[in-house]
């Protein structure tokens, strides 16, 4: 039989676990946290595959083609370009442009500002572009990080025939800036991202950013409504086209559309390749050496032009030198002509009598070799005039 103390703590015990349960099932409950998955293959490949099959689950038939020029709307269907397509010319504009105003239909485009070919679709229902508007620090990015709330510059688009507006996230992308429009049937204000007008029996929208309706930011405020609302905009929808753009023309194509500019450039090389092949008048100057020279053939180079440049004062100083050694030692000889002077040299010195006619008159050229035999010669003989008595130094030998 239990004591009286033991039964109190077995009374206290009972009485904590009794008010632990009556808590956690009055303050608990079920709290839905959302978990972001990590992307599969095919929303890799293609951003706008949420988009799709939110509006396959609608009920809608969906299509995805890379570019433009594959799409082939029919009437009442809509055709959606979230970011520019290169591939869209001329040609595809204007069939286009037929399809919307014979047929009929929606046009969803998103707008950079670099799309040559819709640039007079955006003039001809008064659209300009200005400078891009930045978020918030806390804005999500293209890759879609988790909206903070509270810290997202946001903005609310009034659409016609809804009763409440849609808030949208502002991306940092240019500003749509239209005058007074009456086609104008829904705007997130006049200097916004988002332009939707009606015409006859087409509708067009007008995105700044087309990254609102990729698989990062889908889901962030009411951008899956808007979506769906346009489907609707003009009527029971046919085919959806999304143009995924993963595909890049070709390389004719793009030749093609920069043909002017491609002909002008060749044909701008194709002239200065001629007019430097024409003959010139005069030589043409050598080609530029663009391998620097080592420093020892620098120091030759240096060398043969003093030699070219120097020799011939110093052929004259030897022989002014022969000459006033003759005047002060040898009168008469002085006084012969250069001939019979070598002649009378060669006899009182035993050396060749053309060697010193050369050496008298012109030189030894530009041989380096016969230069110092010419340098020695007159030398030799200077010294012999100077010390008759003394033996001759013959540096030629």
């Amino acid at each position: 039989m239990m004591d009286r103390r033991t039964l109190f703590v077995l009374a206290l015990v009972g009485a904590v676990l009794g008010l632990g349960t009556w808590w956690f099932l009055t303050n608990m409950h079920e709290v839905t946290q959302q978990v972001r998955a990590p992307q599969g293959a095919a929303a890799q490949n293609n951003r706008w595959l949420a988009a799709g099959t939110l509006l396959q689950r609608t009920g809608l038939t969906v299509r995805y083609v890379e570019d433009a020029t594959l799409a082939m709307p029919a009437a009442h269907d809509v055709l959606i370009v979230p970011v520019e397509d290169e591939s869209v010319t001329v040609e595809v504009f204007n069939q286009q442009m037929n399809w919307l105003r014979l047929q009929g239909g929606t046009l969803i485009l998103g707008v950079q500002g670099n799309e040559f070919v819709y640039r007079s679709l955006l003039r001809d229902a008064g659209i300009t572009l200005s400078s891009s508007k930045q978020p918030t620090q806390d804005a999500p990015t293209l890759a879609g990080s988790v909206l903070p709330p509270g810290k997202v510059d946001r903005a609310q688009l009034q659409l016609k025939g809804l009763d409440y507006p849609l808030s949208l996230t502002r991306l940092p992308a240019k500003s749509l800036h239209v005058e007074h429009n009456a086609m104008v049937i829904g705007s997130d204000g006049p200097d916004g991202q988002t332009m939707i007008m009606q015409t006859r029996n087409s509708v067009f929208a007008f995105v700044a950013s087309g990254q609102l309706f990729s698989n990062s930011l889908l889901n962030q405020e009411d951008h899956a409504e808007l979506l769906w609302r346009l489907m609707y905009a003009n009527g029971q929808p046919g085919t959806i086209w999304i143009v995924t753009g993963g595909r890049a023309p070709p390389w004719y194509v793009l030749l093609w559309r920069n043909l002017p500019g491609t002909l002008i450039l060749s044909a701008l090389a194709l002239i200065l390749l001629i007019v430097r092949s024409l003959p010139r008048f005069g030589p043409l100057a050598p080609e530029v050496q663009t391998v620097r020279r080592g420093l020892v053939e620098h120091l030759a180079a240096s060398g043969r032009w003093l030699f070219r440049h120097d020799e011939a004062n110093l052929i004259a100083a030897c022989q002014a030198s022969l000459r006033a050694a003759l005047k002060r030692h040898q009168p008469r000889l002085a006084l012969l002509p250069t001939p019979r002077l070598a002649t009378m040299l060669a006899r009182l010195s035993g050396k060749d009598e053309k060697d010193i006619a050369l050496a008298l008159s012109q030189g030894a050229g530009h041989d380096p070799r016969a230069f110092t035999q010419c340098i020695a010669l007159l030398q030799s003989l200077t010294l012999m005039i100077e010390n008759p008595a003394g033996p001759a130094y013959d540096h030629a030998d």
